[in-house]
Parts: C-alpha cells; structure tokens; sequence
C-alpha cells in the first residue's frame, strides 16, 4: 500500500475480493450499528461513480469502473485507511477507555448526586438535575445516547412526579444530553477529526467549544426553570437531596 502507485499498479485478484468484501462489510456493519442512512449514501455516492457518464451538465463525470473504485477505496489513505479511522484508532479510542472507566467507576453518579443536591429543591429540580447531569456527565463521555441511558431512567419520571408533563420531560433530557457532545474535554468524534483536517492541537477545539457549550447549557436551564415558574411547580423536598 505504501510503495505502489493508485491508478497506476494494477490490482491483483485478491486484492479486488478483499476490497469488495470490505466495502460490503463496513456498509452492513454500519447500517447495524446506526441505522440506514449512512448505507444509503455510501450506496448513493458509489452508484454515482458508474452512471456519471450518463448525467446532464454538471453532475457528468468521465465515470470509473470497479477496479478504480476499489483501489480509491481499500488500497490508499484517502478511502477507507483515511484520516477519520486514523484519528479514532489514534485520539477517540484513548477518550473513550478514560470515559468508560470514570462511568464504571461510579462517576455518574456522583455527577447526579452533586446536580440532586446543588438543584434538586430549587423550583424544577428535577429538570435543573437533568440539565446538570448531563453536562458533567458529557465531559466523559460525548455520546448523546450513553447521556439518556445513565441519566434519562431517573430525571424523566422525577420531572413527569413533581408536574411536568411527559413530552417537555422528554425533551429536556434529549437535548440536555445532546449538548453533552459539545461539552469539553470529550466531545463528539467530529471533534478530533476537526482537529486533524485544521492542523490545531485538540485543546484549542476544546477551548472554542467550551463559551458555546456553557451557554447551550444555560439556556436549557433557564427555559426548563421559566417553564417550571409558568406552572407553580416546586422542587424535590430537601431531606431527599443528597448532603
């Protein structure tokens, strides 16, 4: 991979079966693990190297055929060995072992216990908690999904038990935890990559994210508080908040 020229060196036998096959691979275990979307376009994109020929204007192309398709794909650093696989076996995987031992350790729950006992008796607490926890918790983390599972089975039925309705208690916790992708050190896998393609050290993605992620979470504060106010709702007694 390293010596050979792309488009010059032919391709072997082997090689066009093992990057078929690859191709094949990532593409299913993609739409198993994330839903049809990203399949679809991948699908969309490769079925527009072989019928550009045959489009109007400017979406014509001079086509490509398997072999040249495969080589740009398995057999250079701009296909599937690219930057976004290099920077997650690189960066995202030593973030993701730091966050899965502090979320193992108990960590999130100390991050529910700490927002429980500095918001839990505050009008709307249990939304305030919910906002709280979640922004600690996506320090660690960065994954909106992990945020809901380790926060949402507590915050959603203490918020629908002290008055607020079902929808707006889902929604709290949906976008408080969202946000936990843009809250610094551990953000999102977008993240890293920005930093690879502009050439800048991760901490200065880190810095620029923190002012817009603090005010993310302050808004979905306010709101979830001038909506507690709106409804005369109270917050959790304080002899059940943690000390």
């Amino acid at each position: 991979m390293i010596t050979r020229y792309p488009y010059v060196h032919p391709l072997s036998v082997e090689d066009m079966v093992f990057g078929i096959i690859l191709t094949l691979l990532l593409i299913e275990g993609s739409r198993r693990a994330i839903g049809p979307a990203l399949p679809i376009t991948a699908g969309v994109f490769v079925a527009y190297c072989y019928i550009g020929p045959y489009l109007p204007g400017l979406f014509r192309h001079g086509g490509f055929n398997t072999e040249a398709i495969i080589d740009q794909l398995y057999l250079t650093t701009e296909g599937i060995f690219g930057m976004p696989l290099g920077v997650s076996a690189t960066y995202v995987i030593l973030f993701i072992i730091f966050g899965t031992f502090l979320e193992k350790s108990g960590t999130g729950q100390l991050f529910m216990d700490f927002a429980s006992a500095i918001t839990g008796w505050t009008r709307g607490g249990p939304g305030k908690i919910s906002c709280i926890s979640s922004a600690l918790f996506g320090t660690i983390s960065g994954s909106a999904v992990a945020n809901v599972m380790v926060d949402g089975w507590l915050t959603i039925p203490l918020m629908k038990r002290t008055g607020f309705n079902r929808n707006f208690a889902c929604a709290v916790e949906a976008t408080a935890s969202t946000g936990g992708q843009i809250m610094p050190p551990v953000m999102g896998a977008a993240a890293f990559v920005m930093a690879e393609f502009l050439g800048i050290p991760y901490i200065t993605v880190c810095l620029y994210a923190l002012i817009p992620a603090i005010l993310y979470y302050l808004s979905v504060f306010m709101s979830i508080h001038f909506m507690a106010g709106r409804m005369g709702l109270k917050g959790l007694p304080k002899k059940s908040s943690p000390a």
